[in-house]
């Protein structure tokens, strides 16, 4: 018995564009059926299955069965002298709703055992946001924990590095030129392994350091951006040796609040959650659309909702396949290789 997908023949790609010609009417191929992208890339809006072929999902032999990926809530908080006591209590609550790790900048004089008391840092995962203005809160936090638990620091190689956290991450810029904000980034962690691990790159650990994404009102750009970013980070890592795949690349996305009304940004804050966790984020920071115990409470909650009721975190890759995200994501790859290769 003949499948029903025999009756149909599969056309090829000359086929095709001849029919969709006709059926265009003398409207213009390029401009009904490409997508303008960023830094003028053109997308093709529809596949020919002939000439695509997706990439392969993380598919585990042994079990059968598609290895599941999910990514860290990680709410922010900024803490100044003398809000210890104020903020740590909001820290437990958001915790006990759903958190899976913290993103703190703090300043100068925090008292950082009060602010993490009672915090199970063995099951939390903890984010650093460091800069020129807290290094010093920055570097007693690192005496502090050193002893407890490695951390995840957000800084750059020029800012000098403590003892050993866990996973330092390099800030990606976030502007029109997207292939420039990856291939700078690419760039910055390669200087990052070399500043603290020294010249030999094939005794570079990779996995020691990852970057964060600043996510934007673009949803298909942040998405490619983010996929590009780790199929580049693991190219790089392979060429010099390392067993390292895109999977084993920490990103980190945090949403930006673009809009002048709050109820804007809290609609603007749940698509921009949604194309991180799609491009596949480890960690990701939703901020509050208003400074406000609703406010944060709805910035975790938009977190909570993509895994727990959008089921997001239940496949390996929900783009995987998709021709347009695929196809965009290769082609600013290719751009940000062309750059890469140009330096």
């Amino acid at each position: 018995m003949k499948s029903l997908f025999e009756a149909f023949v599969l056309p090829n790609y000359a086929a095709w564009h001849e029919r969709v010609q006709k059926d265009l009417k003398g409207e213009s191929f390029e401009e009904k059926l490409f997508w303008q992208a960023e830094e003028g890339l053109a997308i093709e809006a529809l596949p020919v299955l002939s000439t695509f072929s997706a990439q392969a999902l993380a598919f585990d032999p042994q079990t059968g069965q598609l290895n599941p990926y999910n990514w860290l809530s990680m709410p922010f908080w900024e803490v100044s002298a003398g809000q210890e006591a104020l903020c740590n209590k909001a820290i437990l609550q958001s915790l006990n709703q759903g958190a899976e790790g913290l993103l703190v900048r703090a300043q100068n004089g925090v008292d950082w055992p009060l602010l993490l008391k009672n915090v199970e840092l063995a099951y939390c995962a903890l984010g650093i946001l460091a800069n020129d203005s807290n290094t010093l809160a920055t570097q007693a936090l690192d005496a502090y924990l050193r002893p407890l638990k490695p951390f995840l620091l957000f800084s750059n190689p020029h800012e000098g590095s403590l003892s050993k956290p866990g996973l330092t991450l390099v800030n990606v810029s976030t502007t029109t030129e997207i292939s420039r904000d990856i291939a700078e980034a690419l760039q910055t962690a390669k200087m990052l392994l070399q500043h603290t691990q020294g010249e030999t790159p094939q005794a570079w650990d990779f996995s020691r350091v990852g970057f964060s994404v600043r996510l934007s009102n673009y949803f298909f750009s942040d998405i490619a951006k983010l996929k590009a970013l780790r199929l580049l980070y693991a190219m790089l890592a392979e060429s010099y040796g390392a067993d390292f795949s895109e999977k084993d690349a920490f990103v980190h996305a945090q949403t930006s609040l673009l809009q002048s009304e709050p109820n804007s940004n809290m609609i603007s804050n749940t698509s921009q959650a949604l194309a991180g966790a799609l491009g596949g984020v480890q960690a990701l920071t939703v901020l509050p659309h208003e400074e406000s115990v609703l406010g944060h409470r709805i910035a975790l909650n938009i977190s909570n909702l993509l895994k727990e009721e959008a089921h997001i975190g239940r496949v390996a890759d929900p783009l995987a396949g998709a021709y347009f995200i695929e196809n965009f994501t290769q082609k600013l790859a290719e751009k940000v290789f062309e750059r890469l290769t140009k330096v």
